[in-house]
C-alpha cells in the first residue's frame, strides 16, 4: 500500500507541475505541498482541512483511507495557514466542522496546525497531531439497592469541533454501558471532546427517568487542574460511591490520586 500511494503521489505531482509552463515565471506557479503522515492512524476516518492565505482560502473533506501516507494540495506561493481534523466515522460534518451526534460519544479526534511559508515549487512538512478526545473511565460502587435497574448517563455543553479545533457549544448526552468488574464495582467509559466550563455531570437515573444521583464532574475536573486546553488531552479516572456520596479523581496516564471530595 505504501508503494502504491507513493506512485500516485509522484503522478499528482507530474500532474500539477504540468499545469505551470516551463516559459512562464515560477513564481507564478504553485507550490505543490505534499503533508505527509509519519505512521498510520488505527481506524478509518475522514480528514477536514482549511488552508488560508492573503487572497486564498480553501477547505474541504476527505477520506483518510484514501491518503493514509499524506495529503497534496496545490496551493499558491505565499505564507500559508493549515488546520486539519482527522476524525472517526461516527462524526458528522456540516459547513463549520464536525458534530458528535445524538446519544453518541466522541469519536477520536486528533488536530493539526501549522504556519507555512511556500514558496519554492515544492514543500513537504511532516504532520505532527495531537489528541482532542479524552477517554473517562467511570468506576461506581455496586449496590443492589441503587444500582439494579438503573442508568449512568454523562451531559455536557460542547459537542464538537471546528476545523481549527475549537469546541463547539450543544447538547452532549451519553449512556455509559457500565458492566461488573468485580464484586463491588461496576464501570463504564465514554470519549469526551474538550470542555470548556465545568457543566459536565454524571447522573444516575432510575428505570422511569427519575433522577436519583447527579454528580457535578466537570466542576471537579477543572478543580484538579486538569487542562482541557493541553496540546494533547489527557484520560481521566473517576471512581465514585453513590450511596455516601463521595468521588476520587485520578489522572488515568499517571495514575495519580487529585483529590478526594465529599458530596
Amino acid at each position: 500500500m505504501y508503494f502504491e500511494n507513493r506512485i500516485l503521489y509522484f503522478v499528482m505531482l507530474l500532474v500539477f507541475s504540468a499545469s505551470c509552463s516551463v516559459k512562464e515565471e515560477r513564481i507564478a506557479c504553485p507550490c505543490n505541498l505534499y503533508l505527509a503522515m509519519p505512521e498510520p492512524v488505527p481506524g478509518s476516518g475522514i480528514v477536514a482541512w482549511e488552508m488560508s492565505a492573503q487572497s486564498f482560502r480553501d477547505s474541504g473533506v476527505l477520506s483518510y483511507e484514501m491518503w493514509p501516507d499524506g495529503f497534496l494540495f496545490s496551493v499558491p506561493k505565499s505564507d500559508l495557514r493549515v488546520n486539519m481534523l482527522l476524525v472517526g466515522n461516527s462524526a458528522e460534518f456540516d459547513g463549520d466542522g464536525m458534530v458528535i451526534p445524538e446519544g453518541k460519544d466522541c469519536p477520536y479526534v486528533y488536530s493539526y496546525a501549522v504556519a507555512l511559508g511556500c514558496q519554492a515549487d515544492e514543500e513537504r512538512e511532516t504532520i505532527v497531531l495531537h489528541k482532542k478526545y479524552a477517554l473517562l473511565y467511570c468506576y461506581a460502587r455496586r449496590d443492589d439497592s441503587l444500582t439494579g435497574g438503573v442508568r449512568f448517563e454523562v451531559t455536557g455543553n460542547v459537542r464538537g469541533y471546528t476545523v481549527t479545533a475549537a469546541p463547539r457549544a450543544g447538547n452532549f448526552r451519553y449512556d455509559l454501558e457500565m458492566k461488573q468488574v468485580s464484586t463491588s464495582q461496576v464501570a463504564g467509559c465514554v470519549s469526551l471532546p474538550a470542555q470548556v466550563d465545568g457543566s459536565l455531570r454524571l447522573n444516575v437515573v432510575s428505570q422511569d427517568g427519575s433522577l436519583l444521583r447527579s454528580f457535578a464532574i466537570g466542576e471537579y475536573i477543572l478543580r484538579s487542574d486538569y487542562n482541557w486546553g493541553a496540546e494533547d488531552l489527557e484520560d481521566i479516572r473517576i471512581e465514585v460511591d453513590i450511596v455516601h456520596s463521595s468521588l476520587w479523581l485520578y489522572s488515568s496516564d499517571k495514575v495519580t490520586r487529585y483529590f478526594t471530595v465529599d458530596l
